[in-house]
């Protein structure tokens, strides 16, 4: 039987999966890791912290499989990490998607380039990508220049096989590749003072980077093909087989994304989107982003003094409506003015001597204002792009109940939900798969996870519910906006 890794260099930590040739699960791991503040009291990532939650996942995925079975291991991570290394592959700058240290000079990349970053790149704003954050560590560390600046999933590709390479995916989230040509671009190399010198090698997806190393670091088997698998998005697309021009797919984890795919590469008139490569050569996706999910999830179980699942099942005692408890937080932000801070919270009948709401429904408010959010989300896309052909969800906050009940109810009409946790992981197992199935494509035909069909229940009464809670989310959102000076 031939078995395929998938490894994810997660926000919260890292996992692996191991999947046959049909997809099937047939081993497991996953370790969590905290970030530690630099001297500049900004977030990093200590690479033995890394290394040895990701061998630990290797590890235990590997304790129910036969190790000489396995045919090859393809690496996804969060976007915009990046790591710096020395030209001895020494790690100078290890920054999570949290890290914010390029703001400032970011801002100014904006100011002066903006125009041609959203137009070559696909994506704004560019605090958070790796030019700005060259920038500040070229200010702060005067006497060291990086040799090399990867993603955190090419990163750990690096430490496997010695080679530095990317994929089209990971390399847009650089800032300085050309997502309609598919190449690094001179002119955003040159403005963003990028030497091209600094970046890995391209890879078409499906493509192998490099072989295990005897002893390398994550205890993968000597000579064992290993695969750039790229973002985790669009893994987590992949793993579900959303691969076709049309689709749309949301990724309800710590964070909410929304993609549809594309046939051609397009931007949005007004900047609320982003275009990327996805994994099949010929699509690429268009994507909203709706900011919180799962965070806001924890937070509130944190105040209350419960865990997210004791939530979510809290959460399925309350009717559709949460009993007029409403949550605002997930909303499309623009990419060009991407407003990072807005005014939200919950809204509730009262007085509550007579209308005070219990914990499930403040439980059910927060599940559906966060399916409302991406029901938000699709609509900017289908503003643009038409309505899609079908609806896919994947992430941790599509497991709850009163999530995927909001969205399918808002939307009216199915959504296919993943039943593989992993999502990102399975992409990964696939991507690895690529050779042995004739593509990247195929390969997902013959592995994805197929999900469950969730149809809409016209007596929860969702639409009605979405609308007034739209309206009410667009003028918190203008305040904000006009607050932050991005309106006039």
């Amino acid at each position: 039987m031939a078995l395929y890794a998938g490894i994810d260099v997660g926000t919260s930590g890292g996992r692996c999966l191991i999947v046959d040739e049909r997809g099937r699960r047939a081993g497991y791991g996953e370790h969590p890791w905290r970030y530690t503040p630099d001297e500049s009291g900004f977030p990093t990532l200590e690479p033995a912290t890394a290394i040895n939650a990701l061998r630990a996942a290797v590890t235990d995925a590997l304790k129910t499989c036969d190790p000489g079975e396995l045919r090859a291991a393809g690496v996804t991570s969060q976007r915009t990490g990046v790591v710096f290394l020395d030209a001895d592959g020494r790690e100078l700058y290890v920054g999570p998607n949290t890290d914010g240290r390029g703001a400032q000079e970011g801002i100014a990349q904006e100011k002066a380039h903006g125009d041609l970053i959203y137009r070559v790149a696909g994506r704004l704003p560019a605090m958070i990508y790796f030019p700005a954050r060259l920038a500040w560590f070229r200010a702060n560390h005067p006497d060291v220049e990086p040799a090399v600046a990867l993603s955190f999933g090419d990163w750990i590709v690096a430490r496997a096989t010695g080679v530095w390479a990317t994929d089209p995916t990971q390399a847009a989230e650089m800032l300085v590749y050309d997502v309609a040509l598919g190449r690094w671009s001179p002119d955003l190399l040159g403005a963003l003072s990028v030497p091209e010198t600094i970046l890995p090698s391209l890879r078409a997806a499906g493509e192998p980077s490099g072989v295990a190393e005897e002893g390398n670091p994550l205890g993968l088997p000597a000579g064992l093909g290993v695969f750039c698998a790229g973002a985790d998005t669009q893994c987590a697309a992949l793993g579900l087989g959303v691969v076709e021009s049309g689709s749309a797919f949301v990724v309800a984890g710590t964070t909410m994304i929304a993609q549809q795919l594309l046939g051609d590469y397009a931007l949005d008139p007004k900047g609320r989107t982003w275009t990327s490569p996805h994994l099949v050569v010929d699509v690429l996706s268009q994507e909203s982003h709706c900011g919180e999910a799962g965070s806001a999830l924890v937070w509130l179980s944190g105040l209350v003094k419960e865990t997210p699942s004791s939530l979510v099942t809290e959460s399925d005692l309350s009717e559709a409506g949460a009993g007029g408890v409403r949550f605002y937080d997930a909303y499309p932000s623009t990419a060009r003015d991407f407003a990072l801070v807005r005014s939200g919270g919950f809204e509730f009948p009262v007085p509550v001597l007579a209308l005070g709401r219990s914990r499930g429904d403040l439980a059910r408010g927060l599940l559906e204002g966060i399916a409302f959010g991406a029901r938000a989300e699709l609509d900017v896309l289908e503003e643009i792009n038409g309505a899609p052909s079908e609806i896919a969800v994947a992430g941790g906050v599509a497991r709850a109940r009163a999530f995927r009940e909001a969205l399918a109810g808002s939307s009216q009409r199915p959504l296919r939900v993943a039943t593989e946790t992993a999502s990102s992981a399975l992409g990964a197992a696939i991507v690895a798969a690529a050779p042995d199935h004739g593509g990247v494509r195929a390969a997902a035909h013959g592995m994805a996870d197929k999900g469950a069909e969730i149809d809409p229940v016209e007596a929860h009464g969702y639409p009605a519910l979405y609308a007034s809670w739209r309206a009410r989310a667009d003028e918190l959102d203008q305040k904000a906006m006009k607050m932050g000076g991005l309106l006039r």
